[in-house]
């Protein structure tokens, strides 16, 4: 029993990184496989059995444009672009607070056949700006087909939205992630188009200026279920799986195969070796 344990230590000693590649390129039929493998379960998996989720962002500049009376220009002042940062760092509360069911009443009670009061933002411009709803289709239609039991309400719009901001650059992104393609286009556009009004009540002022720099457009494919980049990545992680556990295997092998084994294990030297005899 001590022998064998002095071999291995020995032989772990003494482990060249060239025996540990000769070994791997050995049994690359191996590694293949089991690569093979889990590309082709995760490709199924994601295929058939993720629930396929969209994702359309929408991206909003802030800024103040309050009279400079120090000059002549219209551009923002100095003040102007701090307010509109310290704006663009609260817009993110503001969006995820009760805001979000004012969106939704707008929403469920706007009839695309009134014409829209001046200064009120137009929804069914918002909505059909790229081809968001589809064609004939109305927002009670819509949300109802889409949300046939909650209907759109303020806790949907929260639990599948995302609101990020940049203060340096005071442009807010809101990323809307749904079931459906249409209706996160719809929502995230939504949300930002009717924010620049919303923000200006609840300041009390009518001097912040808010521009759609970017609109969400429709996705054409799932953001969570890209079959060919999980099956590479599960590829990856196989590959790593198996030559890990080669590896091991390897380090832990105290057999002796060869004359070589003899020497790196236990010192001693060949001096002959009798064939195997093939009995007929």
């Amino acid at each position: 029993m001590d022998s064998n344990n002095n071999a291995t230590t020995q032989k772990n000693a003494e482990i060249d990184i060239r025996d540990i590649v000769g070994y791997l390129l050995g049994k690359l039929w191996i590694i293949a496989l089991v690569i093979l493998c889990f590309a082709i379960i995760a490709f199924l998996w994601t295929t058939f059995f993720v629930t396929k989720e969209y994702t359309s962002t929408t991206d909003m500049f802030i800024i103040n444009t309050s009279p400079n009376q120090n000059s002549t220009s219209n551009s923002p002042s100095a003040t102007d672009w701090s307010i509109g940062k310290q704006l663009t760092k609260t817009s993110s509360e503001l969006i995820m607070g009760d805001y979000c069911d004012r969106v939704a009443e707008l929403l469920k009670n706007h009839d695309p056949s009134k014409p829209v009061a001046e200064g009120e933002v137009d929804l069914s411009k918002v909505l059909n700006n790229g081809s968001i709803l589809p064609e004939g289709s109305t927002f009670s239609n819509f949300f109802s087909t889409i949300l046939p039991e909650q209907g759109i309400t303020g806790n949907y719009i929260r639990s599948c939205i995302k609101v990020t901001s940049d203060d340096e650059t005071c442009i807010v992104s809101v990323t809307a992630t749904t079931k459906n393609n249409r209706l996160s286009a719809a929502i995230s556009n939504a949300v930002m188009a009717l924010f620049g009004d919303y923000i200006n009540e609840f300041m009390k002022v009518d001097t912040i200026v808010t521009t759609i720099s970017s609109s969400g457009s429709v996705p054409g494919a799932a953001s969570n279920a890209n079959a060919t980049r999980n099956a590479v990545i599960f590829g990856a992680i196989g590959a790593v799986l198996v030559c890990a556990v080669l590896i091991i295997i390897f380090i832990f092998d105290d057999k002796i195969k060869t004359p070589d084994d003899i020497e790196k294990q236990l010192g001693l030297s060949v001096l002959g070796a009798i064939p195997e005899i093939d009995e007929e």
